[in-house]
């Protein structure tokens, strides 16, 4: 395990060093993250994320990570409900029971 610093990402308070990123539901809490295989700076929504990519995050802005490369492998929006997707079939895809956060995406195709 690496020690992170640790960011509020609804909070909007943000790293020292890194970019922050929301927690996907996993325990660890919102986290500054510098690694360029999960954090895609450059990639905005609607762009794919690029190969090999394992929860990274995308379109970064102001120090925050504003999308997800979810299903496809591209750059997806957060949201924190369904009215917040605007594309035709998606919805707001919570990261886990326990966050109100997701990203907008299609219902999977495998069940």
């Amino acid at each position: 395990n690496v020690c992170r610093e640790s960011c509020d990402f609804l909070g909007n308070n943000g790293c020292t060093d890194g970019v922050c990123v929301f927690d996907f539901g996993v325990g660890d809490g919102d986290q500054c993250i510098d690694d360029p295989n999960r954090v895609k700076a450059d990639v905005m929504v609607g762009d794919p994320c690029g190969p090999g990519v394992l929860q990274a995050v995308c379109a970064v802005e102001d120090g925050f990570a504003t999308g997800f490369c979810g299903p496809a492998n591209v750059c997806r929006p957060l949201c924190t409900e369904d009215s917040e997707c605007q594309d035709a079939g998606e919805t707001c895809r919570v990261f886990s029971n326990e966050s109100a956060l997701g990203y907008c995406g299609p219902e999977p195709q495998d069940g």
